[in-house]
């Protein structure tokens, strides 16, 4: 994948290049792990996407035994750089984000979409489920709303988050990138200190995200890749073919 950057009126822009549906893969992590962690000076920072949408997710292939607990780490370490980033995260979404994209969304300090934007995480169905989902969600959203997300594996429209409170604002499709800048152009004009400080302050939770997240992907990788469902799950998906469940 190629990482598009660019820096418009005080707002950095990341742009997921790899369409149609950006998959994302382990360089991609760590290049946008690095951006965090050295830009710390960017007050706002936007992921979006080219192509059809946002982001498809993660690698299914980066899931199977032989690469999944670098996966697990790199994806971890991302997640946790958007709350630790002094600056805020936002992300631009368009077409639909699941799996991991759908993760990176919700994990941004907010979100804009298109009208008609499906989100999702659709790990259930392939004999898995989504790690930092399962750890974050329920302290980010009320429990019921997270685990329809995590347990139906079903998509959910951006209008109908946005009646929930988990995205920020909608547009439509073609005024949708600069209705988005229009919207972040005054979060350039505040102090830095009072945007880091205040961060700081409304993640004073995160120690107990960290502590959530090891625990899930220590489940992840010792309990739940030791089943058949998983692997099963995983080569159905690669193979295009229906998994057949083993419920072991």
């Amino acid at each position: 994948m190629t990482l598009l950057r660019e820096e418009k009126d005080g707002i950095l822009y990341l742009d997921f290049n790899a369409p149609p549906v950006n998959v994302l893969k382990a360089e991609t992590l760590r290049d946008l792990a690095r951006i965090f962690a050295r830009d710390s000076r960017v007050k706002v920072a936007v992921l979006k996407g080219s192509g059809k949408m946002f982001c498809a997710g993660l690698d299914v292939k980066d899931h199977l035994p032989d690469k999944v607990e670098e996966m697990i780490r790199l994806f971890s370490e991302l997640i946790l750089g958007f709350f630790e980033f002094p600056g805020l995260v936002v992300s631009v979404v368009h077409g639909g984000a699941f799996g991991g994209g759908c993760e990176i969304a919700f994990c941004s300090d907010l979100l804009l979409a298109e009208k008609g934007a499906d989100f999702g995480q659709p790990e259930i169905k392939l004999g898995v489920f989504p790690p930092a989902a399962c750890a974050l969600y329920p302290v980010l959203f009320p429990s019921k709303i997270s685990n329809h997300i995590i347990f139906s594996g079903e998509s959910v429209k951006a209008e109908e988050l946005e009646r929930l409170g988990i995205v920020n604002r909608t547009f439509e499709r073609d005024i949708l990138f600069e209705r988005a800048h229009q919207f972040l152009l005054p979060l350039t004009k505040l102090s830095s200190a009072a945007v880091r400080l205040a961060k700081k302050a409304s993640h004073v939770h995160l120690p107990k995200l960290k502590d959530n997240l090891e625990t899930v992907n220590r489940i992840y990788l010792d309990e739940l890749m030791k089943t058949e469902d998983a692997l099963e799950g995983l080569t159905a998906f690669l193979e295009k073919r229906k998994p057949t469940w083993k419920n072991r």
